[in-house]
Formats: structure tokens, C-alpha cells, sequence
């Protein structure tokens, strides 16, 4: 069900309110507040608490009131209501967009990402081996051109463009034997060997 949006206001109220009154703006807002209410909680997240619908309430409030002052009465094809009601519409979707991105730092913050996830390739290799031969691992895994990227970038710590000038090939080749070496690398750690 829609929100209903109350009956066209008297031009001269909406004046006033526009003019200072806040005896005109208490009587608009007060007549709006079920249409405040109602796209309040027809938008709201079903995990909302009574503290964040209420915040939310508040912010179509001030919406009302931002419109209010802004809404041209020259103005007949659209009414204070429609425009109000997209104007509260439009403050409740930033809220619950705010809302959200603080909830996905928050738990960020209370769930780190495994360390795992921020190892280096050789990290990972390393952590994985358990006393199996380093290099000969490597070996195995990767392709002659891919080790010799490894070693330069990841244990001589190598810019891909100085590698590429070493082994004389293009930049672009280095650059995908590393995503390449980086792929092996994590299927293998994830495979737990």
C-alpha cells in the first residue's frame, strides 16, 4: 500500500512557512507525519532497530522541511506533497546506504580477513611446504618463465619492468606470468598442501 499523501495545502500556508513561520511549519509537518511514518517503515530493513527507525523518522523529517523551503508554489504541475514524498524517498535510500556501509565496516573490523589472505605468494609457499624442498615445489608448479619471474619479483624483490629487461620480454608477459604464479600459488595453498 502507498502512503497517501495528504490533500493539497493552501498556498498562503506553505508561504508562510516559507517566510519563517513556524506555526505554518509545525501545522505542515505535523500533517505530514503519516506519510513521514509510512515510507519510513515501508523502506526500513528488517533488521532495523527501534533506535535506527527512529533516527530514520527523523531524517524524513528534516527531508519534509528541506522540501518545504525549497519547493516553488509557482509551481501547479507538481504539489508540495509529490515533492516531498521524492525528496523523503531520496533521504531514506542515503540513510540506508549509510546504514549499510557502516555495517559492512563494522564487520569488517570485527572479522579481519584471515592472514592467509595477506600473505605474499612465497608466504604462502613457505607456510604450506613444512620442510619439502622450496624450490624444487616451484619448480614443479610453475613453468620455466613463471619461476624465473617468482625469484626475480618475489626474492629479489623486482619491479616487473626491470624483470622484463632482464629477460628481454614484454612488460605485458611479466605481468601475466605474476597474476599467473599468484593463482597457482593461492589454488595451491587452498588444496592444503
Amino acid at each position: 500500500m502507498t502512503p497517501k499523501i495528504p490533500p493539497t495545502q493552501d498556498i498562503s500556508l506553505i508561504q508562510k512557512a516559507q517566510n519563517g513561520s513556524t506555526e505554518a511549519c509545525a501545522i505542515l509537518l505535523t500533517q505530514y507525519t503519516p506519510l513521514i511514518r509510512a515510507m519510513a517503515h515501508k523502506l526500513k530493513s528488517p533488521d532495523m532497530t527501534q533506535q535506527e527507525t527512529n533516527d530514520m523518522i527523523e531524517e524524513g523529517r528534516s527531508a519534509f522541511l528541506k522540501a518545504l523551503s525549497t519547493y516553488q508554489t509557482s509551481q501547479e504541475q507538481v504539489s508540495l506533497g509529490l515533492y516531498a514524498k521524492r525528496c523523503i524517498r531520496n533521504r531514506y535510500i542515503s540513510f540506508l546506504r549509510r546504514r549499510n556501509t557502516q555495517k559492512k565496516r563494522d564487520a569488517a573490523v570485527e572479522h579481519p580477513p584471515k592472514q592467509a589472505d595477506n600473505l605474499t605468494p612465497s608466504a604462502l609457499l613457505v607456510s604450506d611446504m613444512q620442510g619439502k624442498s622450496h624450490s624444487k615445489m616451484l619448480q614443479s608448479l610453475l613453468t620455466p618463465l613463471e619461476f624465473k619471474v617468482y625469484y626475480m619479483r618475489f626474492d629479489m624483490q623486482m619491479k616487473p619492468k626491470d624483470i622484463a629487461t632482464s629477460l628481454q620480454v614484454d612488460a605485458k608477459t611479466v605481468y601475466n606470468a605474476i597474476c599467473r604464479i599468484k593463482i597457482k600459488v593461492k589454488s595451491l595453498h587452498q588444496e592444503g598442501i
